[in-house]
């Protein structure tokens, strides 16, 4: 049937954004000092983490 392969390409990709999301969307840095930078790797968004403070730059 049709409309049942439609349903599982579209559930598979719905899969992989989520994996993507989860695991492969910002790449972690070592900072120095207790602080990582998380780099969205979408946007070029850089965010310096600590515990209890996140100030993000945008990149351009």
């Amino acid at each position: 049937m049709k409309w049942r392969e439609v349903f599982y390409a579209v559930l598979a990709l719905l899969v992989l954004a989520v994996i993507f999301q989860l695991f492969f969307r910002y790449q972690y840095v070592s900072g120095g000092d207790g602080f990582v930078w998380r780099v969205d790797r979408l946007t070029r968004q850089s965010c310096l983490v600590g515990i209890g403070s996140v100030r993000c730059h945008q990149n351009q």
